[in-house]
C-alpha cells in the first residue's frame, strides 16, 4: 500500500496506519510520483484528500532546513487549514502567512520555518522586506481558484525569486486552459493524475420551484424538517447577513461566513460550525479548499453563474464515502443559471415538493390585510 512506501519514515508511516488505514484515489495515485520527485498534476474535486498527498512530498525536507518547502494558496482559511495538517503528521517548523494581520511578526516566523504556507500576495510583501525563499518543494494548491481570483501576475512574480532545481506540484478541480499554460511554464514533464469520483449513488440531488419572496420561509421549513449540518450557499457578502437574519426571524440560529468578516472572526466561526455543526451561511469563500468534515445538507439558496462553482458547492457533502442532499431552491430569477449548470455537468436532479413556508416573525413577514372590499364612505350631500 502506498502509505507504507519505502521513502516515508516510519514515525509518519506510523501515524498514517492509525489515522488514515485507506488512502483516497487521488493518494493513491498520486503520491509514488510525489515521492520520486517527479512534477506532478493532481486533478480532483475538493475534499478528495489532495492535501495529503502534498504534504507528505516534505518528508523529503530535513527538519532543519530553512525556507525549502513552499505551498501558495488563494485563501487565508485554507493556509491556516493546511498549517495545522502539517503540524499533525510532520515534526516539520510550517508557518501560514496572510493578509489581514501584522506583518512584522509573520516575517520573523517565516524566516525560521521550514515550510511556509501562504496567500501570494503578502509572500509578495515578505519577499520585497528581503525574505529568501530557498524552495526545493513547490506546492500551488487550489490553482484554479487562485487564478480565477487575479493571482496570476503575484505568482509569477513569485515564481522569479525561487530556484530553478525544485519539484513542482499543482493540485487543481478543474484543469483550465490558464493552469495547463502556466503548468508548462513551471514544470517539467509533469506526470498527470486525473481522479473523476462518482458522487450518485451518495449524493441526492433536489430542486424546488420557489418565488424569490419564499426563499427564506421555505428554507426554514427544510433545515427544520431535516436537521444536520448544513452549509446554505449565497451569491454576496450582503446575502448572507441578510438571510442569517430572515432565518433567524424564522426560529432558525445560522452562522455567517464571507470574505467581508475580519479574519479573528472568520476563524471563530468555522472553529464553532466545525465542533457543533447547525446551519453555515457563506458564499463561495466556503466551497473550495476548507476542510469542513460530515456535512449532510448542501442548500443553493442562490444558484451561482458559474457552473463548476455549483459543482463545488455540492461537493461539501457526501464525502468520505456518506450520504449527502444537496438542495437547490430555483425561483424564475435562477433559471438562465441553472440551465448553464445542466448544460454543463450531466446531474441527475429531480424535482422536489415546496413545503409550506415558515413565517417571519417581522412586520414585511406578516400577511397583508385585505383591502379590497373596503371603501372609503360616500359623502351624504345635503341639499338646502
Amino acid at each position: 500500500m502506498v502509505f507504507n512506501h519505502p521513502k516515508l519514515p516510519q514515525s509518519v508511516r506510523e501515524k498514517l496506519a492509525r489515522n488514515y488505514p485507506t488512502p483516497t484515489p487521488i493518494q493513491a495515485a498520486a503520491l509514488p510520483h510525489i515521492l520520486e520527485g517527479r512534477d506532478v498534476i493532481g486533478q480532483a474535486a475538493t475534499g478528495s484528500g489532495k492535501t495529503l498527498a502534498f504534504i507528505l512530498a516534505f518528508t523529503r525536507l530535513d527538519t532543519n532546513a530553512k525556507r525549502e518547502g513552499l505551498v501558495l494558496v488563494p485563501t487565508r482559511e485554507l493556509a491556516l487549514q493546511i498549517r495545522d495538517a502539517v503540524g499533525e503528521l510532520l515534526p516539520h517548523n510550517a508557518v501560514a502567512v496572510y493578509g489581514g494581520v501584522d506583518l512584522p511578526p509573520q516575517q520573523e516566523a517565516a524566516e525560521d520555518a521550514t515550510i511556509i504556507i501562504a496567500t501570494p500576495g503578502r509572500l509578495l510583501d515578505l519577499i520585497q522586506r528581503g525574505l529568501e525563499l530557498n524552495t526545493r518543494i513547490l506546492v500551488l494548491d487550489e490553482v484554479d481558484r487562485m487564478l480565477d481570483m487575479g493571482f496570476l501576475p503575484d505568482v509569477e512574480r513569485i515564481i522569479h525569486h525561487l530556484p530553478r532545481e525544485r519539484q513542482t506540484l499543482f493540485f487543481s478541480a478543474t484543469l483550465t486552459p490558464t493552469v495547463e499554460r502556466l503548468a508548462q511554464k513551471l514544470m517539467r514533464k509533469p506526470v498527470h493524475v486525473h481522479v473523476e469520483e462518482d458522487l450518485s449513488e451518495r449524493l441526492d440531488m433536489v430542486y424546488i420551484d420557489v418565488e424569490r419572496r419564499e426563499k427564506p420561509g421555505v428554507l426554514a421549513a427544510l433545515i427544520r424538517m431535516d436537521p444536520g449540518k448544513s452549509i446554505v450557499f449565497v451569491n454576496t457578502r450582503r446575502m448572507v447577513d441578510l438571510l442569517v437574519q430572515r432565518l433567524a426571524e424564522r426560529g432558525v440560529k445560522a452562522l455567517p461566513l464571507h470574505g467581508g468578516m475580519p479574519q479573528s472572526k472568520r476563524e471563530r466561526t468555522l472553529a464553532v460550525y466545525k465542533k457543533h455543526g447547525g446551519v453555515l451561511v457563506t458564499t463561495d469563500v466556503a466551497a473550495r479548499g476548507l476542510h469542513i468534515e460530515n456535512v449532510t445538507h448542501v442548500y443553493n439558496y442562490d444558484v451561482p453563474q458559474d457552473a463548476d462553482a455549483f459543482k463545488h458547492r455540492v461537493g461539501r457533502t457526501a464525502r468520505a464515502g456518506k450520504k449527502g442532499k444537496a438542495i437547490t431552491l430555483l425561483s424564475p430569477e435562477d433559471h438562465q443559471n441553472f440551465q448553464r449548470v445542466l448544460d454543463r455537468h450531466d446531474y441527475e436532479i429531480s424535482v422536489m415538493q415546496k413545503p409550506r413556508p415558515v413565517r417571519g416573525s417581522s412586520q414585511r413577514d406578516r400577511p397583508r390585510r385585505d383591502n379590497s372590499r373596503r371603501r372609503s364612505p360616500r359623502r351624504q350631500s345635503v341639499s338646502a
